[in-house]
């Protein structure tokens, strides 16, 4: 605006200076407009934001590289070359949109052959498989680096050995040993193999090369399945202890020569006296002993005599039957265990140790042993005998003192006996009640015999009247578990008897 000139003009408008309005709008910080410029500062300054729009808009397109987008001709102005950007771009995305990726789960590739079997299969998961490279080359580093410190160590090690051996003396005096056997003193170890193998020339001209000895090795005649002379059955199974079936060395070679010469002795022995020995010249006695409550000790005496070529019999054998009188009849109850061989105990010293730890019978008292024998010298003549010894037991039972008594509506059954084990550690007592006819009503055990004194009592409760049984057992705990090692015999008790019943069924009556 110009100035004011005049205060009018051929127009008719009044003329004011733009310096003299003031604008009244709000301020506008983009532009650094402020309320109370002039008009001549807001269009000065709104001009000068309009040349730096105009300048910053106008792309030089001359001076742009667009063959890349191979548009076929260069734009014309801005908003064609935007526009032909755009373009480009929309292209690129719906290709982009085109592209179809499976997720990484489902992408598989192939194994390598040294890793298919940590893998378990030719082909893997592509997230599996750089799992499994990565595990791999962990591996490998560690390995790598244990591998260089190894290396490190055996190169030290080389050096002093190289150093050592590089020190040592080259010139070395003989080694000399002591003799053993083929000479004596001592002398260079070179002279000592030539010693040994002169020796061994010497030993191999005398017992023959060693194909001459494995020759010889196989048997003229094979016995084994023959029968043995002085004993029953085969060689093989009459000295199957020593007797080798299969003959592989000259060692097996002389140990069946050996046996076939003592069977050949005895059985030349038994001829030599099978003219005057009979069934009489078989002298046998026996001592017996109790060793334990579980253990029947057998020996022969020093005198007895089992004559040269007598053997065993096979059937019927030797045993040993034991009898115990029965309370009821006449007829014993018995027990038969077989005997070995009784031959081994002659002489008096070996003895033969009868196991009863599951025997039936009462052993506690008094009993009959009854052995029967058989031998026969293998030429028809058999011998048979039955010798009979009395036994009686070393271990005694407790004395067992009852009595009974009414306790309100039923009878207690009171109990003592003398502890015969006071001193042991090991045993205890178990006390059993019985009806008359046998069948087990109830039982208790006691504690260790040392823990009491030298008489053990009890009771037993809830008795009505009748006849009853009591029995006591030694119980064995030295193996850990209760073990019966002697069952003493029943004792029967009545109860009941000599006093009134208990009242029952007792009804009330009111008399008027």
């Amino acid at each position: 605006m110009l100035p004011v000139g005049s205060n009018y003009k051929s127009t008719g408008c009044s003329e004011v200076s733009s310096n003299c309005v003031i604008w009244q709008g709000p301020n506008i910080p983009c532009l650094s407009l402020c309320k109370g410029d002039t008009v001549s500062e807001v269009v000065a300054k709104l001009g000068e934001q309009l040349c730096d729009v105009l300048t910053d808009c106008c792309i030089d397109i001359a001076t742009l590289n667009l063959s890349c987008l191979s548009l076929g001709s260069t734009p014309a102005n801005s908003t064609a070359l935007i526009q032909a950007l755009v373009t480009k771009i929309c292209s690129l995305q719906s290709q982009i949109s085109a592209i179809s990726v499976p997720p990484a789960a489902n992408l598989t590739c192939s194994v390598a052959a040294c890793l298919q079997a940590a893998a378990g299969g030719a082909t893997l998961g592509v997230v599996s498989y750089a799992q499994l490279l990565g595990t791999r080359l962990c591996t490998l580093e560690t390995t790598v680096t244990t591998l260089q410190s190894s290396v490190v160590s055996n190169s030290n090690s080389i050096t002093t050995i190289n150093n050592t051996l590089s020190s040592l003396s080259t010139n070395y005096a003989p080694k000399n040993s002591t003799y053993v056997c083929l000479s004596s003193g001592s002398a260079p170890l070179t002279t000592i193999v030539s010693t040994i193998e002169q020796k061994l020339c010497d030993l191999q001209s005398v017992v023959g090369t060693p194909a001459l000895l494995s020759a010889s090795i196989v048997p003229y005649c094979d016995i084994s399945n023959e029968p043995a002379l002085s004993t029953t059955g085969t060689m093989a199974s009459a000295y199957s202890d020593r007797w080798k079936t299969t003959v592989s060395t000259v060692a097996d070679s002389v140990n069946n020569l050996w046996i076939t010469i003592c069977d050949l002795r005895n059985e030349i022995e038994s001829l030599k006296a099978c003219c005057t020995k009979t069934c009489a010249d078989i002298d046998l006695g026996f001592l017996l002993d109790m060793t334990s409550s579980t253990n029947l000790r057998v020996r022969l005496t020093g005198t007895s005599v089992i004559p040269s070529g007598f053997v065993q019999c096979p059937t019927p054998g030797s045993t040993i039957t034991l009898s115990v009188a029965s309370p009821v009849s006449n007829i014993p109850f018995t027990e038969t265990y077989n005997f070995p061989n009784i031959a081994n105990l002659i002489g008096g010293t070996n003895y033969y140790d009868l196991n009863l730890s599951s025997t039936q019978l009462d052993l506690s008292g008094s009993y009959q042993v009854a052995i029967a024998y058989c031998f026969t010298d293998n030429q028809g003549l058999v011998c048979q005998n039955t010798l009979t010894y009395n036994v009686t037991s070393n271990i005694s039972c407790p004395t067992l003192s009852l009595s009974s008594a009414l306790s309100g509506t039923t009878y207690t059954l009171s109990y003592s006996f003398n502890n015969v084990y006071s001193s042991s550690s090991t045993k205890k007592y178990r006390i059993k009640l019985y009806t008359n006819a046998d069948a087990l009503l109830s039982q208790s055990t006691t504690n260790i015999a040392n823990t009491y004194g030298g008489t053990i009592s009890g009771t037993l409760q809830g008795l009505t009247v009748g006849t009853y049984k009591v029995e006591i057992s030694i119980i064995d705990v030295a193996s850990g578990v209760d073990v019966v090692s002697k069952v003493c015999p029943k004792q029967t008790t009545v109860v009941g008897s000599g006093s009134c019943p208990p009242i029952s069924n007792l009804n009330s009556f009111i008399i008027n």
